[in-house]
């Protein structure tokens, strides 16, 4: 019963600090200069490491543009416009981490730990990209048209 017990404790403990990686991870997320972050997605790259250092650019942008899209669903009292925002914003991600996992797939080649890792990311962000499509498919027929408030 007390190996139980220290095992428990254990698994708990990991568990917060799990949490807490999260955490801190999120909040560096929100914390990165965007426009920086864009040059170096946008800078020209002849060397392999040099377009393998790109595409994780491209990654790590993609994932600051899908935290604020999250974080921004989770807010209902956005509008419609903001809706239309946050689509273009999830697209571009998954635009930027399809670059990528094409760059390191071309480098590393389809096996490699980095290249699954990326598919794995743009799985991810096909997943927000294919919500907010749907989402804002459903306004388009669920939002009360202009006449109807005549009527009533």
């Amino acid at each position: 019963m007390r190996r139980l017990d220290l095992v428990l404790a254990s698994i708990k403990k990991c568990e917060q600090k799990r949490d807490k990686a999260i955490e801190a991870t999120k909040a560096s997320l929100l914390d990165v200069d965007e426009g920086a972050l864009r040059k170096k997605c946008d800078a020209p790259a002849s060397t392999a490491a040099e377009q393998l250092s790109r595409a994780d650019s491209r990654l790590e942008l993609a994932f600051v543009l899908a935290e604020r899209c999250v974080r921004r669903l989770n807010d209902h009292t956005r509008s419609r416009d903001e809706d239309r925002k946050l689509q273009v914003a999830a697209s571009e991600a998954l635009s930027l981490a399809q670059a990528a996992h094409g760059d390191v797939k071309r480098i590393l080649g389809e096996k490699h730990d980095d290249t699954r890792r990326h598919l794995r990311c743009v799985g991810r962000l096909h997943a927000l990209d294919k919500h907010l499509r749907e989402a804002n498919a459903c306004l388009l027929y669920t939002s009360p048209s202009p006449r109807d408030a005549t009527l009533s």
